[in-house]
């Protein structure tokens, strides 16, 4: 079997998507719907110890459900929390329903200044970029 990943990947969603869309047809098929979750349940089920003071980025293939930090760009764990904290507010049917969030985490705002929000930290991996 062969794997298509990264922005071949992409690429070859892309074009289905849009040949689905030319046929009235908003979903991808069921085996490729089947292939893309589990890749992604492989991605979350990559997990690194993270401390406070680490910096991190999201994980490439997971970072399209949240503002920030934005694509590629680095923040810092400031916090661990333990328990975790585990959202039990708003609809049962929202996707932040029964989130378990692990970490703390600062990022620079589009302004510039500093803040702060839980994550899950399956959605992190530990940041590759340059430190100027």
């Amino acid at each position: 079997m062969t794997v298509i990943t990264g922005d071949k990947a992409k690429m070859l969603l892309q074009l289905m998507a849009a040949e689905a869309a030319e046929d009235g047809n908003d979903f991808l098929a069921p085996a490729m719907t089947a292939r893309r979750l589990l890749d992604h349940y492989a991605d979350l089920s990559v997990v690194h110890k993270f401390e406070p003071g680490m910096l991190i980025q999201r994980k490439e293939e997971l970072n399209r459900n949240t503002r920030y930090p934005a694509k590629g760009q680095p923040a810092v764990v400031t916090m661990l929390y333990s328990p975790p904290l585990v959202a039990t507010s708003g609809d049962a049917g929202s996707h932040n329903f029964g989130a378990v969030n692990d970490i703390r985490v600062m990022v620079l705002h589009e302004d510039g200044y500093p803040i702060e929000f839980p994550f899950d930290s399956r959605f992190f991996e530990p940041y590759t970029g340059k430190i100027e």
